[in-house]
């Protein structure tokens, strides 16, 4: 009778454990949408195809190892996926998942292919993997850089390589590339060119060999004016050099205006030029910083782009460049001549500066209220459009840009007020008395 009890008990114990849910192990769950970038800035010296497309160039030997890296922004959609996690930080997913959901560079078009070129140490999984993000979370519209090496193979012919790249969130999804208005770009890759065996630079008429320049010379549209080292202490060399450059160009320029005067500095700041700065800014190929300069007339750029705590991406005249080279930090300079409050993207990504229209609405009629204000909101435009597609002063005076002149013709005409004149500027720059 006592073993029947203990038979009975057991499969009493059986009965009811079959009868108690048995949790499944968590599901993967697949973020689509989540990795949205839009380019910042990549390494090499700054090119540009027919198609307007840039691409960083290389100039490497065979066995040379070469520092590379990215800027984008987190422009992702994804609300369970808009806070980009270091590899580190995340959960592990399972041996069918390695590397779940951590964010890095891979080979593209075609995608994860092997380039020949490369020595298999330059990757860090599968040979098409070059890096993973491993840093502080990046959070929807701030910038993450991804840092990694190449070797070129130790036999490789000289040669002209193309290495195409590509974000990848693993087991999510091939990153979408985005413009800086949001549109899905053109071109989903990022493109290196590496001249493997060649050293010179007469491809690129904008970038110039410290060894071989002189004062007299022309590089782009711009000519030396003076060459002379930093410190007298030390010789002349590229990291002891200022070169001074005559002529005028007109490019994109993000800055803000800073108010710290015991950290960054009170003034003007740049944070990013745009692309087109590429196309008429000298560069020192033995410079391998991000092109940037800081305005020299730092009195005139308050008054142009103030007030203090603003940032903006503006277009700029400037003249008098000056590249500045030293090992302890400095930046470049140059004197800003005037500003522009519009910059334009092309269907490439690339920044050029908008013709704008000044529409002058007649004074004495009451259909607005006599206010600019009042108009705008008759219009039906959002606080954004205000804050950033238009301008207005306390009279009845619009700044409208070309592309919008005539959405906002038809606009005003379903006021039943045709009493509105416009007036296109082809000087578009502001140049304040």
């Amino acid at each position: 009778m006592k073993y029947l009890s203990i038979l009975t008990k057991l499969v009493a114990v059986v009965l009811i454990c079959s009868f108690i849910p048995i949790q499944p192990a968590q599901a993967f769950e697949q973020l689509p949408r989540s990795l949205r970038w839009e380019l910042v800035s990549q390494s090499g010296t700054t090119a540009y195809n027919d198609a307007g497309y840039p691409y960083g160039i290389v100039y490497a030997n065979p066995g040379d190892t070469v520092d590379m890296w990215v800027t984008v922004k987190n422009r992702s959609s994804n609300p369970r996926g808009q806070v980009w996690y270091g590899k580190s930080a995340l959960l592990y997913e399972g041996p069918q998942y390695p590397n779940a959901h951590a964010i890095g560079v891979g080979t593209w078009d075609p995608m994860d292919n092997i380039p020949s070129f490369l020595d298999p140490s330059s990757f860090v999984i599968n040979g098409n993997r070059l890096a993973y993000y491993d840093g502080a979370p990046i959070y929807k519209g701030q910038t993450m850089t991804l840092h990694w090496q190449v070797k070129v193979k130790d036999n490789i012919p000289n040669s002209t390589y193309n290495l195409v790249l590509s974000l990848v969130r693993e087991f999510d999804e091939w990153g979408y590339r985005v413009t800086s208005s949001g549109a899905n770009h053109r071109y989903q890759g990022l493109l290196w060119q590496f001249k493997i065996g060649d050293t010179t630079l007469t491809s690129h008429p904008l970038v110039f060999d410290f060894n071989q320049i002189k004062v007299g010379d022309r590089v782009g549209d711009m000519t030396i004016t003076n060459i002379k080292p930093i410190s007298s202490t030390f010789p002349l060399s590229w990291e002891n050099v200022s070169i001074q450059f005559s002529g005028s160009a007109v490019l994109t320029y993000s800055y803000v205006y800073s108010s710290d005067c015991d950290g960054l500095g009170c003034g003007i700041w740049p944070t990013e030029l745009g692309s087109d700065a590429y196309n008429v800014l000298p560069r020192m190929i033995q410079d391998t910083r991000t092109l940037s300069f800081r305005f020299s007339n730092q009195s005139y750029a308050k008054q142009l782009l103030g007030p203090i705590g603003r940032s903006d991406r503006v277009a700029v005249e400037i003249k008098n460049f000056i590249i500045n080279s030293y090992p302890s930090s400095v930046l470049n300079a140059a004197e800003l001549v005037g500003a522009s409050p519009r910059v334009c993207e092309d269907e490439n990504g690339a920044d050029y500066v908008c013709d704008r229209v000044v529409l002058y609405l007649q004074d004495g009629i009451n259909v607005f209220d006599s206010s600019v204000d009042s108009l705008i909101l008759d219009l039906g435009l959002s606080l954004a459009d205000i804050e950033t597609r238009y301008e207005y002063t306390a009279g009845l005076l619009l700044v409208v840009f070309e592309e919008e002149k005539d959405d906002f013709k038809v606009k005003v005409s379903q006021l039943n007020s045709p009493m509105i004149k416009y007036v296109i500027y082809k000087e578009y720059l502001a140049y304040p008395a």
